[in-house]
């Protein structure tokens, strides 16, 4: 995954005196997300497997049976999807409490600037 985001941040046209504290950032918000990551991919397996399913996914086998549909699957994912638009909210909020950012206008100037907590 760390690999992915580095991938990722050449790709977002972040200025390089900043991929330190978004780097920072990121590994903040993931902190934060991560038992309710966990908890909202559970809750869509179980809502998309059955028991036999899940004991095959668990031993590193793929699932018996038919994928579910496109529906089913979003439907099982609704709270991971939720989370995601949350998560990613989290980041622009720390993200412009530090920098500028041209749709919300310039940090409040009570933003802390040097630590991350907001």
């Amino acid at each position: 995954m760390a690999a992915d985001f580095e991938e990722e941040l050449r790709h977002l046209d972040v200025d390089t005196d900043r991929e330190d504290a978004v780097r920072a950032i990121v590994r903040q918000v993931d902190a934060e997300f991560a038992d309710r990551q966990k908890a909202a991919a559970a809750l869509g397996m179980a809502r998309l497997l059955n028991p036999s399913q899940l004991t095959a996914f668990a031993n590193g086998l793929p699932p018996s049976g038919p994928p579910p549909s496109e529906e089913t699957m979003t439907r099982a994912g609704d709270r991971a999807m939720a989370l995601d638009a949350e998560q990613s909210l989290r980041l622009k909020t720390l993200y412009c409490a530090r920098y500028e950012c041209p749709a919300i206008g310039p940090p409040p100037r009570d933003a802390v600037r040097g630590g991350l907590r907001n």
